[in-house]
């Protein structure tokens, strides 16, 4: 866990960091509930619940990504996600719709979404809001 940075100390570490961007920053304000159940999730891990992991770790990410006001694909692709998203929703329709079993390599998979979600969020900026406002007029707009 450690090794790939999806450890509690990690995300503890991260959600620290992303609690003073979102202060500075009040369009991100709506992530701070998304965020909240990320140490649970991490918990899961450690008592080898990947089923469960994996699904609350989606919701996670629907939650992060819905705050963002587009479909949670093309905020993926604004975060610099999209093809990981895309290979997990895959994992994450097998699981829901074909009773696949989610593997500790999934479970992992999806903490380090989490983790590179939350940190491509640690990047945004003022350009990069200004960007995805103009996205979603242009979404509006279709």
């Amino acid at each position: 866990m450690q090794k790939n940075k999806v450890g509690a100390i990690n995300f503890a570490n991260l959600n620290e960091h992303i609690a003073r961007l979102i202060a500075s920053n009040p369009p991100l304000v709506d992530l701070t509930e998304a965020l909240v159940d990320i140490p649970e999730v991490v918990a899961l891990l450690e008592r080898a619940e990947f089923k469960a992991l994996f699904g609350w770790g989606w919701s996670v990410m629907d939650r992060i990504l819905d705050t963002f006001r587009l479909s949670r694909y093309e905020a993926a692709m604004a975060l610099g996600l999209g093809s990981k998203y895309s290979r997990l929703k895959d994992v994450r329709n097998d699981t829901v719709h074909e009773g696949y079993v989610p593997t500790l390599t999934n479970a992992k998979e999806m903490l380090l979404l989490i983790r590179e979600t939350v940190l491509a969020i640690t990047r945004i900026d003022a350009d990069w809001l200004a960007g995805l406002e103009s996205q979603r007029n242009q979404v509006a707009g279709r």
